[in-house]
């Protein structure tokens, strides 16, 4: 009860939505069909420049700017920024509802489509990115690359998911808030739950907690702009999920 008490005053004290465009970012899930008919997902090495997750696996985003009308708007800007994606060759398709970050920054998923991948050219900003890789996205439901440490953040237990990937003789190791997002997408797409299990015994109490962030929020977890098919091995009818579906991913935060 105390370990309760003490995390709930630490939320209360933290100005979430004082500005929330200061407190707000969004990345961008591009997805792909690639040469074999399967869906896959762009993904880039942060520049070992920065000073916040040197060397990290990410999405392409960054936090919304003053000029941004919208969350699509904000991680269009940064993929066109960070790899040189021509926002013109995305087609958006949804937002998900927000993960929280471990400093309670509101990052937005973005699901867009890229529809010619021939015509992308990847244009790499070197202080913000080292490297640019594509991996599949229903890797992030299988167990085979997939392992996860169990964490703490002030007191509560919580699992960080990583996948360890391969790709042109390098090594890539997916973790934290980039890999839930992952987790969250790919299980929408393909309609299944992961084949591992997403929290530790305890997550349920933290997530509790972290609705004290934004009580009032009703939005539904998907917010699609259209009905999109994309062909592949098989067609999937993006984002067309059932309710209870929706339900059960409905809160997700920590990187």
């Amino acid at each position: 009860m105390d370990k309760a008490m003490t995390s709930e005053n630490d939320f209360k004290l933290v100005p979430v939505r004082n500005d929330p465009r200061k407190r707000r970012a969004a990345v961008l899930v591009c997805l792909f069909e690639g040469q074999e008919g399967d869906l896959r997902v762009i993904l880039t090495k942060r520049s070992m420049k920065l000073s916040s997750y040197p060397g990290d696996v990410a999405l392409p985003g960054g936090k919304m700017d003053e000029h941004d009308v919208d969350d699509a708007a904000t991680a269009l800007r940064e993929a066109r920024e960070e790899i040189g994606l021509n926002p013109e060759l995305v087609e958006v398709v949804a937002t998900l509802d927000p993960f929280f970050s471990q400093h309670l920054l509101t990052v937005v998923p973005v699901v867009g489509l890229l529809r010619n991948p021939e015509g992308f050219v990847p244009t790499l900003n070197a202080d913000e990115v080292d490297f640019i890789f594509e991996a599949p996205l229903e890797m992030f439901l299988k167990d085979e690359k997939h392992r996860y440490e169990e964490r703490e953040w002030k007191g509560w237990k919580y699992a960080l998911h990583i996948f360890d990937f391969g790709w042109n003789g390098e090594t890539f190791h997916i973790s934290g808030l980039t890999a839930r997002v992952l987790i969250r997408v790919a299980s929408i797409v393909y309609q299944r739950f992961p084949s591992f299990n997403t929290q530790v015994p305890d997550f349920h109490h933290l997530q509790e907690l972290l609705k004290l962030v934004d009580p009032n929020s009703t939005n539904p977890i998907v917010h699609p702009n259209k009905r999109c098919l994309l062909r592949s091995s098989r067609i999937l009818d993006i984002f067309a999920i059932p309710f209870w579906f929706s339900y059960f991913f409905r809160f997700d935060t920590l990187s």
